[in-house]
């Protein structure tokens, strides 16, 4: 029987062989092979950039300026208004609203972080008197010249334009143990010691500092912070200057434009 069917076997078997020499990648996988990526080669290093030296400018001749100088010989206009005036959220020494309680955009934020670290230091500091129109200086001074006459209010307190509340970057500071007062026994509470010791790594300085009487014109304040940026505050703080000695104000006696 098996004869019979062996030319028949024969012949399929001829096919099938005769299919795969016709298509040798019948039987091979479907899948295409793919060769290993290459690493990629290590990256170069970052150039070092250097860090320019801290220059410190003329005097600004603009009042937005952050470093700007305002004092006797160096006014605001009566129009001066900070345009960015905001309230920082800082405890303050009253609760009512008012417009001293208002600073620039960036001494607010600067002012916030300054008074969370106190507060990290177990110390809590309050603002007092931030920004001032030129209007409400002058009413100020005025009510100085007459209660308390022209040789006080000269060392004490600053004519219209000549503020630098006026500017929105300074601000009056006080704490619990001297009543929330404006008064040099500040400086001997450990809240003023931390705020001469940590002010300028916020940004601020001490605008009228004891030594410095004859420069400024004004006796010694340890609660008005003047905020000038970090690395001018810790210029003026390794420098022992004033920053009316720090910048070029030899200027004419003139109100600033």
């Amino acid at each position: 029987m098996w004869l019979r069917c062996l030319p028949v076997l024969l012949v399929m078997l001829c096919g099938v062989l005769g299919f795969f020499s016709l298509h040798p990648r019948a039987n091979a996988p479907s899948h295409t092979r793919i060769n290993p990526v290459p690493p990629l080669p290590p990256p170069s290093p970052l150039p070092k950039i250097p860090v320019p030296p801290l220059v410190i400018p003329a005097m600004a001749s603009t009042a937005d300026a952050q470093n700007i100088v305002v004092n006797k010989q160096h006014r605001l206009p009566d129009t001066y208004v900070p345009q960015d005036l905001v309230i920082p959220r800082i405890a303050f020494s009253f609760k009512e609203d008012h417009p001293k309680k208002m600073l620039r955009l960036e001494a607010a934020q600067a002012v916030e972080f300054l008074f969370d670290g106190a507060k990290k230091a177990g110390l809590t500091l309050y603002g007092v008197s931030g920004y001032r129109s030129y209007d409400t200086q002058k009413s100020i001074h005025a009510r100085n010249v007459r209660t308390k006459g022209d040789a006080y209010t000269a060392m004490h307190s600053a004519e219209a334009g000549a503020s630098e509340h006026q500017t929105g970057l300074a601000l009056d500071v006080t704490c619990e143990a001297v009543n929330w007062q404006l008064t040099p026994t500040f400086a001997t509470t450990p809240e003023g010691q931390w705020l001469q010791k940590h002010a300028p790594a916020y940004g601020f300085i001490i605008r009228y500092p004891p030594e410095k009487q004859a420069v400024t014109g004004y006796t010694y304040e340890p609660w008005h912070i003047r905020y000038v940026g970090v690395r001018l505050a810790q210029h003026v703080r390794d420098t022992g200057l004033a920053l009316d000695e720090l910048l070029d104000h030899t200027a004419p006696h003139k109100a600033l434009r």
